[in-house]
């Protein structure tokens, strides 16, 4: 599998989602604010409710005044409730002077004549004093309370926000993370036939990719092993009966000339003939079943590719087409020069004409021409072989090794090799790809 980018990593975006929260929470938190402070400034507005409060506090400093026995010039004390309310602040008056004055801040930032507060903020109230009676103006700053309980109602909703939305992004990771992790144990289970779960396209995406390409990979390489397994098993079971064959034949004819049950030395030589026939058979069945283990061992990483030309195998060709010829063989050949490349590892791949020519030597019959042919179709090299079988001949090859190993060599050079026998005729395909000279 070829390593792709990945567009959009895990941590950029965890640092998007926190961004993308925070801007949520913070438009919540503003349009709270903002629906706040119509409520406050409603309330403000709202004379009675003022003058209710504003009563409501004299009430209780002239509560908090008469339990501590506090007296009109004690501005400690005073001092001290006004400080603890918070918003109130406060001005005592006696006789037409200012005693006490906790609005002098509020007056130096406020002008009379730009902003004047409510009538009812100037209403003089009477409190009983320890020593005496005087008058207290009050204001009461009602929408301080209401701010400071929207702010915090405000904070607490963006930061419920902020965690709902960001948390929602984390928690469809993590069921993703915990959806493979079952999907995994499924595949560690042996069904390596279940898909895994792919989406997103991020890290996660990728290790999941990589993970269901690995399962396909398992899979082939199952389906390879399996059919490597088969095919040594018919080999096996083919050698077994061809080999026996030869070998009882063998032991035989060693039994006779051992227990010199001939009669002349004539038969003695017919004897010892038949002998060698029969191990030079057995030889060359030996020699096809290492042949083939070499083919079906060798990788295709493994071959030593190289371009070459079609010149290249069509002098295979004409060599052993040469070599036939001169032992009574007929051809007839019709082979291409397109100026292409094909990707080849000469010293294995010559082991496929090797194969094709020596069925040729063993079955053609030498009265009718052998066909070769070949052609770029499509970007493909064909090669085409036939000819015409002897009908009387004995196959001692019934394995048909040879044509195996053909087809696995063509199988590593990214080819093709198929053959038809009908009977009367025999007919091999080779196709391999090839590459376009400019």
């Amino acid at each position: 599998m070829n390593k792709k980018t990945i567009p959009i990593k895990l941590s950029t975006q965890f640092t998007l989602a926190a961004l993308g929260s925070v801007f949520i929470a913070v438009m919540v938190f503003l349009l709270i604010s903002y629906c706040g402070a119509g409520v406050i400034k409603a309330k403000v507005q709202n004379f009675d409710y003022v003058e209710q409060s504003i009563a409501k506090k004299v009430n209780e400093f002239q509560t908090y005044v008469s339990n501590n026995h506090i007296s009109v010039y004690d501005t400690d004390s005073v001092s001290a409730w006004v400080r603890k309310e918070r918003n109130v602040m406060l001005a005592i008056h006696d006789n037409g002077k200012v005693i006490f004055d906790s609005t002098h801040a509020w007056r130096k930032n406020h002008s009379i004549e730009d902003e004047p507060p409510p009538h009812s903020y100037r209403t003089l109230y009477s409190i009983q004093f320890a020593d005496k009676e005087a008058y207290i103006e009050c204001f009461v700053l009602i929408e301080f309370k209401f701010i400071v309980a929207v702010n915090y109602m405000a904070i607490f909703i963006a930061i419920a926000v902020f965690l709902l939305v960001f948390t929602s992004f984390i928690r469809r990771k993590v069921q993703y993370i915990t959806k493979l992790e079952k999907e995994v144990n499924i595949l560690e289970g042996g069904d390596l036939s279940y898909k895994l779960t792919v989406k997103g396209d991020d890290e996660l995406t990728y290790l999941a990719n990589s993970i269901d390409n690995m399962r396909l990979s398992i899979i082939e390489r199952q389906k390879e092993e399996e059919q490597a397994r088969l095919a040594n098993h018919k080999l096996v079971t083919a050698m077994s009966h061809d080999l026996r064959t030869p070998l009882t034949i063998l032991i035989g004819l060693i039994e006779i000339i051992d227990g010199k049950k001939y009669k002349t030395e004539q038969e003695l030589e017919t004897y010892i003939t038949k002998t060698k026939n029969k191990a030079y058979q057995i030889k060359e069945l030996s020699d096809k079943i290492f042949e083939y283990f070499f083919a079906f061992d060798i990788k295709e990483s493994e071959l030593d590719k190289e371009p070459y030309g079609t010149d290249v195998i069509n002098t295979m060709i004409e060599d052993y087409v040469f070599s036939l010829s001169e032992n009574g063989y007929i051809f007839d050949c019709s082979l291409c020069d397109a100026p292409v490349s094909i990707m080849l590892d000469t010293n294995v791949f010559g082991r496929v004409f090797g194969n094709i020519f020596s069925n040729i030597l063993k079955y053609a019959d030498k009265s009718k021409p052998i066909i070769i042919k070949s052609r770029i179709d499509n970007d493909r090299l064909v090669i085409n072989v036939s000819n015409s079988v002897i009908g009387n001949v004995h196959t001692e090859e019934s394995t048909n090794i040879g044509l195996e190993v053909c087809r696995n060599i063509l199988k590593q050079h990214n080819g093709s090799f198929e053959n038809t026998e009908n009977g009367s005729e025999f007919s091999v395909q080779l196709v391999l790809p090839v590459i376009r000279q400019n």
